[in-house]
């Protein structure tokens, strides 16, 4: 029993061929290209050419960090020169050098910078409940003048399920575009919908959301009459190609913005200030009055209140502190 025991543990740990070595390694460089999301790796390698091209050098110093902090403290805001210094650090790392963003002159300059040209954050306004009804109502009308199988009608199908999926799954850009169509689970009164990775998950387990049916401005419903019609093939929502049909490759996430600004002006409702996370702040904003703050950041995948407060479009109640003061003080 035990010979055979030995022999089994000796041909499961035979050597490992030289050819598959190599095709283990080109896996790991595979692997670990994908471990970062193209739009965060975009923008390491474009922050990294912008340190390089003012004159930065690879590897840095403190003080050379430092110099480039303060060269643009008057030129970019505080948030962009702590994402680039953050790079910076990134950079370091990967090559297993020292960090010179942890010395004293880098965390103090940018300190100075911080308390001197810090800025209220510039938010893009949240697509309103009022907003979202008009544009479906737009997409509906033009279902509904379009024949089956005509360009116009199949990109009105799919932007009706893409921004009402948006909006109610209070998604980010970069998750509604990247939704499979073989990840999706569509009952009679409900869409289970899964994202292999998002922003905050960093244990890369994926979140599934179910989105239930509603009697107005429906997600389900959507979805459902998107599919009938149409059939992507992986992406959920694939861009059209010149002829007019449903294309092999996602929306890509920086589009967003073209296309929610094309949906308002052709539903004529405000396209000012609208931006790619107009859909997840105008859930937020919308939800927010229900007071369900554990809702909401369960909603939005946030870890806590003040991330998620911070989506929320919210003003004092003027009228009501007004007439509260007229009730107490005489």
């Amino acid at each position: 029993m035990m010979a055979t025991s030995t022999n089994r543990l000796k041909r499961k740990t035979s050597a490992i061929k030289s050819t598959q070595i190599e095709l283990l390694n080109r896996k790991i460089q595979t692997f670990s290209e994908s471990s970062t999301p193209k739009n965060t790796e975009r923008a390491y390698i474009s922050d990294l050419d912008c340190f390089l091209e003012w004159g930065g050098k690879l590897p840095s110093t403190p003080i050379g960090v430092a110099q480039y902090l303060a060269a643009h403290a008057h030129v970019h805001r505080v948030g962009t020169l702590r994402r680039r210094k953050s790079m910076i650090s990134k950079w370091h790392r990967k090559e297993k050098l020292e960090d010179p963003t942890t010395d004293l002159v880098v965390k103090e300059t940018m300190a100075g910078i911080s308390r001197l040209y810090n800025a209220p954050v510039r938010k893009k306004k949240p697509l309103s409940i009022n907003q979202l009804n008009k544009i479906v109502r737009h997409l509906e009308s033009v279902i509904g003048d379009n024949y089956v199988g005509s360009t116009h009608r199949r990109k009105a199908l799919r932007d009706r399920a893409m921004i009402t999926v948006g909006f109610w799954g209070c998604l980010r850009s970069d998750e509604l575009v990247s939704l499979k169509v073989k990840d999706l689970q569509l009952t009679q009164h409900s869409l289970k919908v899964f994202n292999a990775h998002t922003k905050t998950d960093k244990a890369n387990l994926g979140r599934q959301k179910t989105l239930k049916s509603l009697p107005q401005l429906c997600p389900v419903e959507a979805v459902r009459a998107y599919l009938a019609e149409e059939a992507p093939k992986n992406n959920l929502f694939p861009s059209l190609t010149p002829k007019g049909e449903l294309g092999t490759e996602a929306i890509k996430s920086k589009s967003i913005l073209d296309w929610l600004v094309r949906l308002c002006s052709n539903a004529k409702v405000r396209k000012t200030n609208i931006g790619s996370h107009s859909l997840r702040r105008g859930f937020a904003t919308w939800y927010a009055e229900s007071g369900d703050i554990w809702g909401l950041m369960a909603a939005g995948d946030w870890k806590n209140a003040e991330v998620a407060s911070g989506y929320v479009e919210s003003s004092l109640d003027i009228k009501m502190i007004r007439k509260r003061l007229k009730q107490r003080i005489r």
